[in-house]
C-alpha cells in the first residue's frame, strides 16, 4: 500500500498488485487498484510523470489502460467494480493464458474469459413507451372527466375508472417496480398491481410530477430536473424551492412561474383535490392523515371528484439509504398497513390509482471537482440531475474526448441537438430547449454525477436511463368485499 499526500492535504492510497500469473513477464509494468474513480485523475498525474499516456483500447467499466512508447502498458482498477473483483479472484485461481505478441488480444481474451465465467452484466437501458408511460395516465384522467389531450389514453386504466364517481391518483414517491418487487408478493401492493408502465425521461420526481399534472411532457412543460439553468438571472434554480442550488440563496417566485409556469389539467374539473405532505401549504403530517382524508373524500355523498395525492416515500429513505434497506422496507410495511385500511373504508363509488413517479438504483458517487481537465472547460456550472447532467463549455471537442475518456463507460454523452432530437423529453421542446446545455451525460451504469465540491448523501438515485429507474407500477385498488 503507497500513500500519497496530494493538493489540500488529501492523502489517497492505492495498492500495487505484487506476483500477477496474467501479466508476469509481459509488457505490464504496473497495476494499481485504487478505492473509487475519484482518485483516477491522481494516479494519472503520476503516471503522465513517468511518461505513460492513457490509451483507449480495452477500457471497460473498472479498467483503464495507460501505456508509453516503449509499448510498456500501466493498468488502473476501481476497487470493488465488478470486473476488478472477478480479476483478482482469477488471480487467487492463478490462472494462466498464452500469450501471443499481442497485449490488446492478450487482453481481451482474458476479458472474455471472464465475461463468461463470472457473468458480468451490464444495465438495462430503457427508454420511456410515450404509448404507455405517465403522460397517457394523465390522458386517462381528462378523458374520464372531459378533457382533450395530444397523447392517446390507457385503456386498461380507461375500463377501470369509468364506472367511478370519485378517483384518486396517489402517488408513491420512488416506488418503482425493482422497489416493489422485492416486497412479499401477498402484500396489498404487489396483489394489486395490475400493470407495469414506463416513467418519462429524466425518470425524476420534477419531470414526472409535472407531467401527471400537466399532461404535457418535459420538453413542453420545460420542468425537466432538481436543478435548471435560468440565463435571465445567471443561476441554477432548484424549481420546487425557488433557490439557487449551489449557494442556497432564496430566490424570487417569480422566476420559475413566469418562465415555466403551467396550469393543472384538472383545475378544470369540476371538483377536484390536492392532497400533500406537511411540507407543503396545508400538507398533511402523516401517511395514514393522507389516507384518512381520501376516505374522507370518498365518502362525500352526490360527487363527482379527482383527488391528485403525493406523497414523498419511499423515495426519501431510498436516497439515504439505499435501494433494499431494512428501513425502506419497515416504512412500505407502515405504509401498506394504512392501504389496507383504505382499502376497507373506501366508498363503493370510489377507486384509486396508486403510480410511482420513478425507481431508483444504488449509486456511486462521482466527484467533479476532482476532474480537472472538465471542470475547466465549462463556462457554467452543471445543472438539471446527477444522471441527467447538462453541460455548457468553450471547448466542445476537447470536452467531448475528456468526458469520454473518463466516463463513456458508465454516461452516454449527447450534444445538444442530438439529445434533442432524440424525443427523450418528447417532440416538443419547445420550453425545455432552453435548459439544455451543450451536452446532456445520461447514465447508463450506477454513477451520478455530484457537481458541488462537497460529500453527496446519496446511496440511490434516479434520472438514467436504466430499467431500474424507468418501470413503474400501475396499482388499482377498490373498496374491499367481504
Amino acid at each position: 500500500m503507497i500513500k500519497i499526500t496530494k493538493k489540500s492535504n488529501i492523502e489517497i492510497s492505492y495498492s500495487i498488485i505484487q506476483n500477477n500469473h496474467l501479466f508476469t513477464m509481459y509488457p505490464v509494468n504496473k497495476e494499481i487498484i485504487i478505492d473509487t474513480i475519484n482518485d483516477l485523475t491522481i494516479i494519472e498525474e503520476l503516471l503522465i510523470k513517468d511518461d505513460y499516456y492513457f490509451s483507449d483500447f480495452g477500457k471497460r467499466d473498472g479498467r483503464y489502460i495507460y501505456q508509453n512508447n516503449n509499448n510498456e502498458f500501466a493498468i488502473v482498477y476501481i476497487n470493488n467494480r465488478h470486473y476488478t473483483i472477478s480479476y483478482l479472484e482469477l488471480l487467487h485461481e492463478n490462472n494462466k493464458f498464452d500469450y501471443n505478441n499481442n497485449f490488446e488480444l492478450y487482453v481481451s481474451i482474458i476479458d472474455d474469459y471472464i465475461n463468461e465465467k463470472y457473468n458480468i452484466k451490464n444495465f438495462e437501458l430503457k427508454k420511456p413507451n410515450f404509448d404507455n408511460c405517465l403522460v397517457n395516465l394523465a390522458s386517462s384522467f381528462q378523458k374520464k372527466f372531459g378533457n382533450k389531450s395530444k397523447y392517446k389514453s390507457i385503456k386498461l386504466v380507461d375500463d377501470l375508472i369509468k364506472d367511478y364517481n370519485k378517483v384518486t391518483l396517489l402517488l408513491l414517491d420512488g416506488l418503482g417496480v425493482n422497489i416493489l418487487n422485492n416486497l412479499s408478493k401477498q402484500g396489498i401492493l404487489n396483489k394489486n398491481k395490475i400493470d407495469t408502465i414506463s416513467s418519462i425521461f429524466p425518470p425524476t420526481t420534477v419531470a414526472a410530477t409535472t407531467c401527471l399534472q400537466s399532461g404535457v411532457l418535459p420538453g413542453e412543460s420545460g420542468w425537466i430536473g432538481w436543478y435548471q439553468y435560468f440565463k435571465s438571472v445567471d443561476k441554477n434554480i432548484v424549481l420546487f424551492k425557488n433557490e439557487d442550488y449551489y449557494t442556497g440563496e432564496l430566490l424570487d417566485d417569480n422566476i420559475v412561474s413566469d418562465n415555466i409556469n403551467y396550469t393543472p389539467y384538472y383545475d378544470s374539473f369540476k371538483k377536484c383535490y390536492k392532497l400533500m405532505p406537511h411540507f407543503m401549504e396545508n400538507g398533511f403530517e402523516s401517511f395514514s392523515s393522507l389516507i384518512d382524508e381520501i376516505i374522507t373524500i370518498s365518502n362525500k355523498k352526490d360527487e363527482q371528484s379527482f383527488t391528485y395525492a403525493y406523497w414523498d416515500a419511499p423515495d426519501n429513505l431510498i436516497h439515504e439509504y439505499g435501494c433494499f434497506s431494512n428501513e425502506v422496507t419497515m416504512k412500505l410495511e407502515e405504509i401498506q398497513k394504512d392501504l389496507e385500511k383504505l382499502e376497507t373504508d373506501l366508498s363503493e363509488d370510489s377507486c384509486v390509482i396508486i403510480i410511482a413517479d420513478h425507481g431508483l438504483v444504488d449509486v456511486l458517487e462521482i466527484h467533479f471537482h476532482n476532474f480537472l481537465s472538465l471542470k475547466e472547460l465549462c463556462t457554467l456550472k452543471p445543472s438539471i440531475e446527477g444522471r441527467s447532467c447538462s453541460f455548457t463549455v468553450k471547448d466542445k471537442e476537447r470536452f467531448k474526448v475528456e468526458f469520454n475518456k473518463y466516463f463513456s463507460c458508465y454516461f452516454d454523452l449527447y450534444t445538444k441537438d442530438e439529445f434533442l432530437k432524440s424525443g427523450l423529453i418528447g417532440d416538443d421542446v419547445s420550453k425545455g430547449q432552453d435548459f439544455i446545455g451543450d451536452y446532456m451525460a445520461i447514465a447508463k451504469s450506477d454513477y451520478y454525477i455530484n457537481p458541488k465540491n462537497e460529500a453527496g448523501r446519496f446511496k440511490a438515485a434516479h434520472a438514467g436511463l436504466t430499467k431500474d429507474e424507468m418501470d413503474v407500477p400501475l396499482i388499482f385498488i377498490k373498496k374491499k368485499t367481504v
